[in-house]
């Protein structure tokens, strides 16, 4: 048999934990129909009998927000953490795209500044916009280091948001690969090259200062 050629952009995974948090908000169907068996074995199974190299996965609908921003925060994380633990250990076989706790803005701010760090993405860094623009309520800015890394870590940030709810995506710069600007209404992300990051140093024109670091700071100041 050929070695296996395709792959699966829209793998859905159901983590136990995650079928739990759905039945425990009411929702026993996804689209209409009930939820499969699933496991890691299975999803491999499925790929061999398919002819599939490697499968992105993500987290089939409702996805994780039933109404509580901090347990669709948790919810969130911990399906993030599962997914990249299948990367992380058949990197072969799975890529994973996040799962962003929206419409919980800081929240979903930090889950994709999480799945940049995942994707290698370099300098990341998160904006308030609040008191200095109706745009947004946050930005992310980071850095890839060539051409395809830019446009592959704002690929994993688009599914990212879609794959959380968000609607009409607003996207520019994927055919250059140099500068893509990817405009959620809430969040806007910024993925540059260095040199051209350093050119336009959006920054230093929003922040008006030193940005904060994810990690050092929230994407929202708290009183």
């Amino acid at each position: 048999m050929a070695d296996p050629f395709r792959i699966d952009v829209h793998l859905h995974i159901l983590p136990p934990f995650y079928l739990e948090a759905v039945s425990s908000a009411g929702i026993t169907r996804s689209r209409g129909k009930a939820y499969p068996d699933w496991s890691e074995d299975l999803s491999l199974q499925l790929m061999d009998d398919n002819d599939i190299k490697t499968s992105i996965t993500s987290i089939s609908t409702p996805h994780v927000h039933f109404g509580d921003d901090a347990k669709a925060r948790d919810l969130a994380r911990r399906c993030n953490e599962f997914a990249i633990d299948m990367q992380r250990r058949r990197p072969d076989r799975f890529g994973t795209f996040a799962v962003l706790p929206l419409p919980d803005v800081e929240s979903a701010c930090r889950e994709a500044i999480h799945a940049l760090d995942d994707m290698k993405a370099e300098d990341t860094v998160t904006i308030d916009l609040t008191g200095k623009s109706t745009i947004a309520d946050a930005m992310v800015v980071t850095s890839g280091t060539s051409n395809r890394h830019v446009t592959s870590i704002a690929d994993k940030a688009i599914e990212a948001l879609e794959k959380a709810g968000a609607k009409g995506l607003r996207v520019e710069g994927k055919r250059n690969g140099d500068w893509v600007l990817i405009d959620a209404s809430d969040v806007i992300v910024h993925v540059f090259r260095p040199e051209v990051r350093a050119f336009y140093d959006i920054e230093k024109m929003w922040a008006g200062g030193r940005p904060r670091e994810i990690g050092r700071a929230s994407c929202r100041e708290r009183g």
